[in-house]
């Protein structure tokens, strides 16, 4: 599967409207129309976040330092 990098900042937000910006992530196109999108577990890695599967929630860091 052919992988593309971006060159331009993308905003990763979740349901309740809280966003993180990316600037450098690598994108696959995937067959999947139930899924926007598939965070992988170095992105994960690089933006600290949190992921909680027993209360089946993730936690992302904000620019500021919070969390969402």
């Amino acid at each position: 599967m052919p992988i593309e990098s971006t060159e331009f900042v993308i905003k990763v937000s979740n349901h309740l409207g809280k966003s993180v910006l990316v600037d450098k992530a690598n994108l696959i196109l995937l067959p999947f129309d139930e899924f926007d999108i598939i965070l992988g577990m170095d992105w994960l890695t690089a933006h600290d976040v949190m992921v909680n599967c027993g209360k089946k929630y993730i936690e992302l860091r904000l620019e500021n330092g919070s969390s969402c």
